[in-house]
């Protein structure tokens, strides 16, 4: 017996010992100011929380899945691909159009009157240079006066009916699958595409190119292009960057690097002219169309930690790619069945504007609301990989209520949830709570 007491008195010190080798964080949020010192940009005019659905996909004509993201309530949703054929949208026998789907979707959209930003590419069958093959869609139309014809009688519709303003032409282009020509192509293209659009109506907005911004050159010589256009073509700037498109240790999968790009093409911007107009992330997410290498819980965390880089950053309004499942990566906002994955629920829960205690300390980030009496924290680190242990502590907010179980502690780790109920911690003059977070976890505090 005395032996086993001693085996387990030696196990208690050696996870004690454990437990105190790794890094400490502690934030004080009796000291909002200590929190938001840490530059956090204002941002009550920025639109973070939005969603891009994807082109050709049936989001918003499924009850189960727009009902479910119309309760998440985005700010701001890309209604991709507008002239793909899908939506059956001219008949180029009969020479008739039907915006009847069209409208349909942007209906399901509008409700809550979200801002929507069209997005303009996929050419029509009868418009393509490579109409019998089977990616007709991403080929350069064989008439661009007959698609500028196209896309105005598109736009005069849209704009006319629901005051769409925000119009975004072209998606990825440079990876030559999206747009199969060349950037020369692509930048003419543009130009074409956004006289047709501006002659709807002089209140409407186009921007571009929706590309990765990691090869900054591309843009560069695109601001030069618009630049060089007698008219002005360029009102808003669009960029996609996915964690997994990194090309070292210093972007690969790091949330930091959004910060990182926006700055890069502010500056492009500016050296080109284009000193006063916003920027747009229409696509985001730490994987694209490949599973994370850390599962959920990596996409997870990687969430909130890039939300404080956005928040931090050049961008302007952000939308996260994607609503529905794809390609199994376990990185859309809801399942089959079209309710919330685990990323779901940390978009609804920061969709919030009461969650202005923000800060990051060790790679540890932290959202606050004092109003609703929640934290969530996330562990992103990538090169230290060990858990933390983590102090929060409230001051004497929280005195009347020690030694009590007065507060819920959700982990979410190793793809479980775990839900726990705790006491906070009291000294005469502080009160706290102590926990140790493993790398890519969550953790979800009600007080």
């Amino acid at each position: 017996m005395r032996i086993v007491k001693r085996m387990l008195f030696l196990f208690f010190i050696y996870t004690a010992t454990l437990s105190s080798c790794f890094a400490s964080v502690s934030f004080n949020l009796y000291d909002s100011g200590a929190l938001m010192n840490n530059n956090v940009l204002d941002n009550n005019q920025k639109e973070l929380f939005g969603v891009a659905p994807g082109g050709g996909n049936k989001t918003f004509s499924s009850y189960k899945y727009y009902n479910s993201i119309n309760q998440m309530s985005p700010d701001v949703i890309r209604l991709e691909a507008i002239t793909s054929d899908h939506r059956k949208i001219y008949d180029p026998v009969k020479k008739v159009w039907n915006f009847s789907i069209l409208d349909q979707e942007i209906d399901k959209m509008n409700e809550g009157k979200k801002t929507i930003i069209a997005n303009v590419f996929y050419t029509p069958k009868f418009l393509s240079t490579c109409p019998d093959s089977k990616f007709y869609a991403f080929c350069i139309p064989n008439d661009m006066n007959a698609w500028s014809f196209y896309v105005s009688s598109i736009a005069q519709h849209v704009y006319q009916k629901y005051g769409i303003k925000y119009w975004e032409i072209g998606n990825e282009p440079s990876g030559k699958f999206f747009f199969t020509s060349s950037m020369n192509e692509f930048y003419n293209y543009y130009i074409l595409t956004a006289k047709a659009i501006k002659k709807v109506n002089g209140n409407i907005l186009v921007g571009g190119f929706a590309d990765n911004a990691y090869y900054l050159k591309l843009y560069s010589d695109f601001f030069f292009k618009i630049r060089g256009s007698k008219a002005p073509l360029l009102d808003f700037v669009t960029f996609h960057w996915y964690g997994d498109w990194g090309k070292d240790n210093t972007s690969k999968y790091n949330p930091k690097y959004v910060f990182t790009i926006s700055n890069n093409l502010k500056l492009a911007m500016n050296k080109n002219g284009f000193t006063d107009i916003p920027i747009f992330l229409t696509e985001w997410n730490l994987v694209g169309n490949r599973p994370a290498p850390g599962g959920k819980d990596q996409v997870n965390s990687y969430f909130i930690a890039s939300l404080y880089w956005l928040k931090k950053s050049q961008v302007d309004k952000s939308l996260f790619f994607r609503v529905e499942p794809y390609n199994n990566t376990n990185a859309s906002l809801l399942d089959y069945n079209g309710n919330k994955n685990t990323v779901g629920d940390f978009f609804s829960i920061l969709n919030n504007s009461s969650f202005s205690n923000i800060s990051m300390k060790n790679n540890v980030y932290l959202f606050s609301s004092d109003s609703r009496q929640e934290i969530i924290l996330s562990n992103y680190d990538l090169d230290d990989v060990e858990p933390k242990n983590i102090t929060i502590h409230f001051g004497n907010k929280m005195l009347n209520s020690c030694n009590k179980t007065n507060y819920t502690l959700v982990t979410y780790s190793n793809g479980k949830i775990i839900k726990n109920a705790r006491n906070i911690t009291c000294t005469s003059n502080d009160s706290y709570i102590n926990l140790t977070a493993k790398n890519f976890s969550v953790i979800h505090i009600k007080y």
